[in-house]
Formats: C-alpha cells, sequence, structure tokens
C-alpha cells in the first residue's frame, strides 16, 4: 500500500458491537476507487490516493488541507476478518464494518479497493446479515438488482390497488400552482403502504391524479386520512365532482 510523507493522517471514530468494530474516518474529495484498504489482524491500513493534482497549482491563500493522499494505520486491539469486511463510502466518509472472529483465532488478512455503484458512493461488500454471512460485491450487487426488478413487476391477482381522479378545474385551479397537490402529496407518503401519487396536467382545466397503494385496504385508509385536505385545499379549485376510476395493479416499471 502506498505511503507518502505529505499523506494526512486520517481522525478516526472507532466502535464496537457484539459481533463486528466499527471504524468511521473523513476522506473528503476522493472517488471510492481512490481508496485502499489492508487489513491484517488487528491490524488496519487506509489509504486515500491523491485526487486533482492542478490543485497545487492554484495561488492558495489559506491551504489547511488537500484532497488526498490520506493514510493511517490503526492497531484494533482484536483480530477481524478482513475477507468478510463490508466497506462503504458515502458523503465523504468511508466506514468500515468488520467482523470480529472468535477466540484464539488470528483473523483473515484482505487488501482491496471500493468500487463505484453511484455518483459519489462506493462499496466492497464481504458480508451480509447480522450473522455475518460471507458474500461478496459482485454476487451481492446481481442480487440486489435481481430483487429490484421483481419488485418493479406485479404479477396478476397481486395486491397494489391504484385510485384515479379526474378533476375539472375552474379558473382559481386552472393556474399553475402545485402547493395543494404537495401537501395532498406528502399526507398521502406519510400512510401506511403508500407506493406513489402522481398529479399530471391533461388539460388546462384539468388534471389526473393517481395514487397507488400496496392494497385496496390501506389505499380506502389513506384516502379517508387526507379527506379533510382535498375538501379545503382541492375542492375549491374545481368546477364539478371528480370523476373516479379504481383497480388493482396489473404491471409496474420504475426506474
Amino acid at each position: 500500500m502506498p505511503m507518502t510523507s505529505s499523506a494526512q493522517v486520517l481522525p478516526v471514530r472507532l466502535y464496537h458491537t457484539e459481533a463486528r468494530i466499527m471504524l468511521a474516518a473523513p476522506m473528503p474529495g476522493l472517488e471510492p476507487e481512490d481508496i485502499v484498504v489492508r487489513i491484517d489482524g488487528a491490524h488496519v491500513s487506509i489509504h486515500g490516493e491523491e485526487r486533482g493534482q492542478h490543485q497545487h497549482d492554484l495561488s492558495l491563500a489559506i491551504v489547511e488541507w488537500t484532497i488526498g493522499p490520506y493514510h493511517r494505520e490503526i492497531e484494533l486491539g482484536e483480530p477481524v476478518d478482513g475477507v468478510l469486511t463490508n466497506a462503504t463510502y458515502g458523503n465523504g466518509v468511508l466506514v468500515l464494518s468488520m467482523p470480529k472472529v472468535s477466540a484464539g483465532h488470528l483473523g483473515s488478512s484482505a487488501e482491496f479497493r471500493l468500487i463505484t455503484v453511484a455518483a459519489g458512493h462506493g462499496e466492497r461488500i464481504g458480508h451480509v446479515g447480522r450473522d455475518v454471512t460471507p458474500q461478496s460485491t459482485e454476487v451481492h450487487w446481481a442480487e440486489k438488482h435481481a430483487r429490484d426488478a421483481a419488485g418493479r413487476r406485479v404479477a396478476h391477482g397481486a395486491s397494489p390497488y391504484a385510485h384515479v381522479n379526474i378533476w375539472r378545474l375552474n379558473e382559481a385551479g386552472a393556474s399553475w400552482d402545485d402547493s395543494a397537490a404537495r401537501e395532498v402529496g406528502a399526507r398521502l407518503s406519510a400512510q401506511p403502504g403508500f407506493r406513489s401519487y402522481v398529479l399530471i396536467r391533461t388539460h388546462e382545466w384539468e388534471v389526473v391524479a393517481i395514487t397507488i397503494f400496496d392494497s385496496r385496504e390501506r389505499l380506502d385508509s389513506a384516502l379517508s386520512a387526507v379527506a379533510h385536505t382535498l375538501e379545503t385545499l382541492v375542492k375549491p379549485l374545481a368546477a364539478s365532482p371528480p370523476e373516479r376510476r379504481a383497480g388493482a395493479v396489473l404491471y409496474e416499471v420504475a426506474a
């Protein structure tokens, strides 16, 4: 693992749970692939490579930190399983979740570089679950994508239920002010079983509201909970009572 005399020493937060040692270290400005972690028994090395070398070309009046390199060597006091260690990076902070090993065992060694999973976020998976079930990053993400894909498809006879209101608007409702819709959406999203709420302007004098909950019972309960809000905020904008439609969701795809 590289180390230079100019590397900044990382401050850390370290704490123990029954089954793991948790470590957090701020490494602002990096991408996940800039971070390398080595775990060897009870010893942890963290290194963040320098990013943005042109930062040194600026005429800076005050320089109290640079975007890497970062480095820290830490003795944990007891061995951990490096192979099963999870690492996440988000909001500029690296977090290690290191499973403890049984008394008398030396632990396992591992060196890894984080991979990017979203903009500014990275991880390395060594285990899942409270019981520390071994799993690789690749398998974890393959299973996650499979679960997400399955969750976006609703088979025939499943429970999600949709409610559609078609509102004809009066002059007050014809404006583009969406404050009433935001209030209704906020109240619906706080109800159990909420899936989505969409308001579509189909004409200058018409909007369509589509609400989906995970069951008809929860949808009915949620609509009852927001009835007063509809009465006071939405009905004054309508020229007439809405046309209503409702039914089971047959297929649903979300980004």
